[in-house]
């Protein structure tokens, strides 16, 4: 497929958002599509109330452009697990998504045309639809308090934090658990509608600390510091100490410490402990390991040093993570 060619053919097959019915407490509807010479979608969408969510795979061979289209105004919670992304619009061109970034975007409608860039072939992304009105009953008055939802306030479409945000372990841990929740009717609805205002309100915690901080590092000092988040991402299980991830993504080690703190809000250890936590977490829940092989496969030589952690983590003993 040449690049620029359009994806519009998918779209036609999809169903937005304001075309769901709602027929039940939860609903969901699964899209599995393939495209010859285009590549593979797969999407899950989840909705509840005027809430949708919307879970993609796409595997691409090379870029891609995406047409869509949306009427009304709405909350776009982004969360692009993989793959890059760039939208131009009606409105103002924004800045390119990377993958392990997430943002809120505020869109009052129209047409909309994304570059899809796929990571190694695939593209993953997570996408809650909030309706405008429901968005504000949300938020009530204190709206007025959250000084970086002013563009929101003044009607002014675009991403509400004017820096993309970085995918935390908690962030990634929350949506593993949209994806993987097996439960049916108001059991799931209610379990749907915690976990979007447990997103949001990590979203909008972090936005309000980067807004506090008034942090806006260049692009040139951003980018090593995402790419030592990627190499931590991939060899979480045997990271690269300091010294060495500095030198492979060409920054002196005071500036990787330093600058990676500032952006991410927290250590390289601290990060490296949250993802081998969040993995612990999901071997132990879905996978059937016992502590002590999950120690292991998490890069701990004592299983007690693992129970330690897990518990200072999360408050329980990973023997009781089930009871």
């Amino acid at each position: 497929m040449p690049p620029g060619a359009s994806l519009q053919e998918w779209n036609e097959e999809l169903t937005l958002p304001g075309q769901f019915q709602v027929v039940a407490a939860s609903a969901q509807k699964t899209y599995r599509i393939e495209t010859t010479g285009t590549g593979r979608l797969s999407c899950v969408q989840l909705a509840f109330g005027e809430v949708v969510i919307s879970q993609a795979q796409v595997q691409l061979p090379q870029p891609a452009l995406l047409q869509r289209s949306s009427v009304g105004e709405s909350v776009e919670m982004i969360f692009l697990l993989s793959g890059d992304s760039t939208e131009t619009s009606e409105n103002p061109a924004s800045a390119p998504l990377w993958g392990a970034q997430h943002n809120l975007y505020y869109d009052v409608g129209g047409a909309q045309q994304i570059e899809l860039v796929p990571d190694e072939g695939r593209y993953e992304v997570t996408v809650i639809h909030l309706p405008k009105p429901y968005f504000l009953r949300l938020l009530r008055e204190e709206a007025s308090d959250l000084a970086f939802l002013a563009s929101f306030q003044d009607g002014q479409p675009g991403f509400l934090c004017a820096e993309h945000l970085a995918m935390t372990p908690q962030v990634r841990w929350v949506l593993h658990e949209l994806q993987h929740y097996a439960g049916q009717g108001v059991l799931k609805r209610l379990f749907l509608e915690a976990k979007v205002l447990e997103l949001l309100t990590l979203q909008l915690a972090q936005m309000a600390q980067r807004w506090d901080e008034s942090a806006t590092s260049p692009e040139t000092e951003f980018r090593p510091l995402q790419e030592a988040r990627k190499i931590l991402d991939d060899h979480w299980q045997r990271p690269p100490t300091i010294v060495q991830l500095a030198k492979r993504v060409g920054v002196n080690e005071f500036r990787l410490k330093k600058g990676f703190k500032e952006t991410f809000g927290t250590t390289i250890f601290g990060y490296v402990s949250d993802l081998k936590m969040t993995h612990a977490k999901r071997m132990l829940l879905h996978e059937g390991r016992t502590v002590t092989e999950t120690a292991t496969a998490v890069g701990y030589k004592n299983p007690q040093h693992f129970t330690a952690a897990f518990k200072r983590c999360y408050g329980i003993l990973p023997s009781e993570l089930k009871q």
